[in-house]
């Protein structure tokens, strides 16, 4: 402490503090004073705490002005005048269906330890009311102003002034209180004619075939033929690894990773993707992304350019296109220059080669770069398993996107 209060008293200390950053050491000071710390380590650790507190909140400036603090924020200042509103408002009647009580206990509705923990918890949240309510009222230092209103569930606030004799009947000589009196009513002179709705209050925008924010991908999907139960299940795990799959692999070539650099690969089972599957299946998954990854190389500087002769690459490019009455959104896999030449890339982990299926999506892709940077980028499939490159001509994509769906406009 005595090394606080030499540092408040050093002037060349103070000169560099503004006003109101010396008010809230003078306030931090005074605090720290009442706690009588045994050593530095407990004021530092003090220090910390208090520096961590989402709740803390900086000293009020000075003047005549209100200050709208919670109970948290307002805990070791004072004003002259303090006003508490809503004392009233208890907590809603419907429980959580999942508890988890302080001591990491869990506890689901309707089995044998629900209740006793429910009753835990709202002894341990009254006992915490009760906490927040001494601060509350002890901030004044001339006068306490309180509002509530009388309900059948009041909330434990307005019960603990109640039984302090704090209440409306209360009859202690050192608290006023003040009713709220009701505002009368009054009549309408003749009958008001109901306002009629506006012109445009029936108006119904006719449905458009496609939601307002959409995905190339998901647009797609949409399109695939359903597939029987057995089938749709059987297909569903096996779309979990090949979505973690194409992850991971689309990961590690936006940052040109080594397949041959372990660190790295271990690395990226540590993503989110590879979390369910088990030990087997993450060596197996690992291993996959290892054999694209080569392959991908092998591409480099033959089938693909070279990472060195690009002078202006792009991997994993957000877009946000509006057209056709849908906003698309979605990711280009890497876009890239080659001397006045533009390539957009999209990187497939398919089994099977079909490039039409994904024909839209490049279109949208293609057209999207086209209006952003007024270029015409070369679109192209990059086969990963297959080592193979499918370019798509720009009437094939001008032809995929007058099949698009359209708006369709107001009758």
């Amino acid at each position: 402490m005595e090394a606080l209060k030499s540092l408040v008293q050093d002037e060349v200390f103070l000169r560099r503090l503004e006003p109101r950053a010396r008010a809230n050491l003078d306030a931090l000071l005074l605090l720290a004073a009442r706690e009588r710390f045994p050593d530095i380590e407990a004021l530092l650790e003090w220090l910390k705490v208090r520096a961590q507190d989402p709740e803390a909140g900086e000293l009020p400036e000075g003047g005549e002005g209100v200050n709208l603090l919670t109970v948290h924020a307002a805990k070791g200042l004072e004003w002259p005048v303090v006003a508490v509103f809503d004392l009233a408002r208890g907590e809603p009647p419907d429980r959580e269906p999942l508890l988890v009580g302080e001591g990491g206990q869990v506890a689901l509705k309707g089995t044998p330890g629900y209740e006793p923990l429910a009753g835990a918890l709202k002894k341990a949240q009254r006992e915490e009311a009760f906490r927040l309510l001494y601060v509350a009222l002890s901030r004044a230092r001339d006068v306490l102003l309180l509002t509530g209103s009388l309900s059948g569930r009041p909330g434990p606030w307005a019960e603990v002034l109640w039984d302090l004799g704090l209440g409306p009947d209360g009859e202690d000589p050192l608290v006023r209180r003040h009713s709220l009196s009701p505002l009368p009513r009054v009549q309408p002179k003749g009958k008001r004619e109901s306002p009629r709705p506006a012109p445009y209050a029936a108006w119904r925008p006719d449905p458009s075939p496609l939601p307002w924010v959409y995905s190339p991908s998901a647009f797609r999907k949409d399109k695939d033929e359903p597939k029987p139960l057995a089938e749709a299940l059987e297909g569903e795990a096996a779309s979990e690894y090949a979505r973690a799959l194409g992850t991971l692999v689309h990961y590690a070539i936006a940052r040109d990773l080594d397949p041959q650099d372990e660190g790295a690969m271990a690395a990226l089972l540590l993503q989110e993707v590879a979390f369910p599957f088990s030990e087997g299946e993450k060596a197996a998954l690992l291993a996959e992304v290892k054999a694209l990854l080569a392959r991908y190389r092998e591409l480099l500087g033959q089938a693909l350019p070279s990472l060195e002769a690009r002078a202006e690459d792009y991997p994993e490019l957000p877009l946000v296109l509006p057209l056709g009455g849908t906003v698309w959104h979605g990711v280009l896999d890497r876009l890239y220059r080659v001397g006045e030449r533009w390539f957009l890339d999209d990187y497939k982990t398919d089994q099977t080669v079909k490039p039409e299926a994904y024909r839209f999506q490049i279109a949208l892709y293609a057209e999207a770069v086209r209006r952003a940077l007024g270029v015409e980028a070369e679109a192209r499939l990059v086969y990963l398993r297959h080592g193979q490159v499918h370019a798509f001509s720009p009437e094939a994509l001008r032809e995929a996107l007058n099949q698009m769906p359209r708006e369709i406009p107001p009758g």
